[in-house]
């Protein structure tokens, strides 16, 4: 009897194609090829991201992970020096992209904070500040679910501009296999979280090591979301 979860999805009655998120794979994407190596230079990056150039660097460490799983590789990409440069490139075109969809959201935050700040009794009174806040949410969380598509499409035709093709995002995000990978991620993104956090209580050898299992899960995670998205993308 096989272990792997595998979540099957028939596309179209007509063609029966069958898609599959297969989370044993996942989890063992990490250690591919030269896993030791990429995983400890990742946990490097990862302690060091308390600073904000890893941070572009990881970012576009990912979504390079996109573009080698829709090219077919099976190992993720080998962190080195030469690479590093195109990694923050690719890093700092992803952090554009992210904060173009979450701008709404931003102006709706300040707006709020000045509101509430400036007259707090009509804000609390009139349900203004109830109102922005809702709705401020509710932007953040079509940033969260539409920003791996948006990262992904960047990530493969390497043009911002295909980033942000709403018709061919929601050609991918509103298919049950996208909605099933986000639910994986999110779940597996509280177990990350969840594990760093237990990690920190240890002294020493937890904090050591929490970078490295946070890259190491971070991997598996990319590489649910880009099996969920591949299957449904065109240029």
């Amino acid at each position: 009897c096989s272990r792997t979860f595998h979540y099957h999805i028939f596309l179209s009655a007509p063609c029966l194609c069958c898609v599959m998120i297969d989370v044993e794979t996942a989890l063992m994407y990490p250690f591919q090829g030269d896993g030791v190596s990429r995983i400890l230079l990742g946990g490097v990056l990862t302690t060091m991201s308390i600073f904000l150039l890893p941070v572009f660097i990881l970012l576009g460490y990912y979504i390079d992970v996109f573009r080698r799983i829709d090219n077919g590789y099976e190992t993720p990409p080998t962190v080195t020096l030469q690479a590093i440069p195109r990694f923050f490139i690719d890093g700092v075109y992803g952090v554009v992209i992210v904060l173009v969809y979450s701008l709404p959201g931003i102006i709706l935050a300040i707006i709020s904070g000045v509101f509430l700040f400036t007259t707090p009794e009509v804000a609390l009174s009139s349900g203004t500040i109830i109102g922005t806040t809702v709705a401020t949410i509710g932007v953040f969380m079509f940033v969260l679910f539409i920003t791996p598509a948006a990262l992904y499409r960047f990530a493969v035709t390497e043009r911002i501009k295909s980033a942000f093709n709403l018709r061919q995002l929601f050609q991918i995000t509103l298919t049950k296999t996208y909605i099933v990978g986000l639910v994986l991620v999110t779940i597996g993104s509280i177990i990350t979280g969840g594990v760093a956090t237990v990690a920190g209580f240890t002294p020493v050898i937890g904090w050591a090591v929490a970078p490295f299992i946070q890259f190491s899960l971070s991997l598996t995670l990319y590489h649910i979301l880009a099996t969920s998205i591949k299957p449904h993308f065109t240029v």
